[in-house]
């Protein structure tokens, strides 16, 4: 059974660390899905191909993203 000096080990520098975290996070995930639909319109006229073949780079971000991931 945890004492009470067990959760105040850390002091109000966890609460930093675990807000950091988050924001980091955040804008990873805001990032890998944001720019797969916000830069589809812009991808196959920059790389002059279709929009099927150009899809595959917001794929290929977020599929190695979840890679990254734990398995179990």
């Amino acid at each position: 059974m945890p004492t009470a000096n067990f959760w105040s080990k850390d002091g109000q520098y966890s609460y930093i660390v675990l807000g950091t975290i988050v924001l980091s996070h955040f804008s990873c995930t805001g990032f890998a899905f944001g720019s797969a639909g916000v830069l589809a319109d812009v991808y196959p006229k920059v790389f002059k191909e279709d929009q099927a073949k150009t899809n595959v780079i917001g794929s290929s971000l977020v599929g190695v993203y979840f890679l990254a991931g734990k398995l179990k």
